[in-house]
């Protein structure tokens, strides 16, 4: 076998980047402070913040808006890449800010949020690990990625879910802690893109 032939299998084989590996952190870490819909469907019908019928609505906007923000934040990132991606840090905090109130026009604007962070997800945040590693083990890189988005979703989501059984005020802190935890976990990827 020629070393063209082999070389293939040993790009195949080699380890993965280092920038993946924190930027899979990153995105782990972000993913502890972002709920699932349900949390806020639930508080939705438990608190009678709006009849029932309206709750699918609320997701259904929070949808549209999912689908316009996708189309900004990947024109955005392929100006600025993955720059871009900061801006659903701290609209992840101001999540449950909305969602969580009792006034169903907070509730709608929450519900918007939500979906603008979600479309930021959807888009850029996966697209990026195209460029973090080798042709040859994008299939693995997204495999392990999208394995630690789903588990750090569902655990975070678990805990805000009993955080809510707390305070709203626990559930805020808490997700102010994990993007800021983000944060700092974001800036040296900065730095390395710029760099």
């Amino acid at each position: 076998m020629s070393e063209d032939e082999a070389s293939p299998h040993a790009v195949g084989n080699a380890p993965l980047p280092g920038r993946f590996w924190l930027y899979t952190a990153f995105t782990a870490v972000s993913m502890l402070g972002f709920a699932t819909f349900a949390v806020f469907a639930y508080h939705d019908q438990a608190q009678h913040v709006m009849v029932p019928a309206l709750i699918p609505v609320t997701y259904a906007v929070a949808m549209g808006a999912d689908a316009l923000a996708a189309l900004g934040s990947g024109w955005l990132y392929d100006r600025i890449g993955l720059r871009g991606l900061i801006v659903a840090l701290p609209l992840t905090v101001l999540v449950p800010l909305f969602a969580f109130q009792d006034s169903p026009g907070l509730i709608w604007v929450g519900a918007v949020v939500w979906g603008t962070v979600m479309g930021v997800h959807e888009s850029t945040l996966r697209a990026a690990v195209a460029d973090l590693v080798p042709a040859a083990r994008r299939g693995t890189a997204y495999g392990i990625f999208t394995a630690t988005y789903g588990v750090a979703w569902l655990a975070g989501s678990t805990m805000i879910g009993a955080l809510y059984s707390v305070s709203i005020t626990a559930v805020v802190a808490f997700v102010a802690a994990t993007q800021i935890a983000a944060l700092a976990l974001f800036v040296p990827l900065i730095q390395r893109e710029s760099g």
